[in-house]
């Protein structure tokens, strides 16, 4: 005969049940751990990137403000040099202003006094040689005409032009030189 299948008890449901609700609960339990874990690393690593993006923005920031400052003490150091060379070039102008205006009003006073003397000194030697002519008087010179005389003739250069010469001639920082300076270093 054949044996009839059994049929398992409500007993035996209820038990096998409850031991798969037991197993699905301990994945359950371990999944969770699991998630809680990688959770805490992710965030963990997240902090340390929020750190090291801060000290990073803290030195890129100290960067800045050194070139910052660095380039304001440049802007600083530049602006006073030009103003130190408009000064220096300003009073050297007003300084060959000056010189010419004496050298002119010398030359004019030298000229109105020689041609004074000389009206004189030929209306006062009244006086005649053997031939019948009027003698010459001597001529005096005034020590300021002598002065202008032996003075070495000064070629009056642009301060562009005597920077073309020492460009020309290799001289180094030649912007920067005074025209006196330029005078006493640049070769004929």
């Amino acid at each position: 005969m054949a044996s009839k299948s059994k049929k398992p008890s409500k007993k035996r449901l209820r038990k096998d049940a409850r031991h798969e609700l037991e197993k699905q609960l301990e994945q359950a339990k371990e999944t969770l751990k699991d998630e809680r874990a990688r959770l805490k690393k992710a965030e963990r690593k997240a902090e340390e990137k929020a750190r090291e993006t801060r000290k990073q923005a803290k030195r890129e920031l100290a960067k800045a403000k050194k070139n910052a400052r660095k380039s304001r003490d440049a802007a600083i150091k530049t602006a006073r040099r030009s103003a130190r060379g408009k000064a220096d070039a300003t009073s050297q102008k007003v300084e060959s202003v000056k010189a010419d205006a004496a050298k002119t009003v010398a030359k004019k006073s030298d000229a109105i006094k020689a041609g004074t003397r000389k009206k004189s000194a030929t209306a006062k030697s009244g006086s005649k040689n053997k031939s019948g002519t009027k003698k010459k008087a001597p001529s005096k010179t005034t020590p300021s005409a002598s002065a202008t005389v032996a003075a070495p003739a000064v070629v009056q250069e642009t301060v562009t032009s005597l920077r073309a010469r020492a460009r020309a001639q290799g001289l180094p920082g030649y912007s920067r030189m005074t025209r006196d300076e330029l005078l006493s270093r640049v070769k004929d």
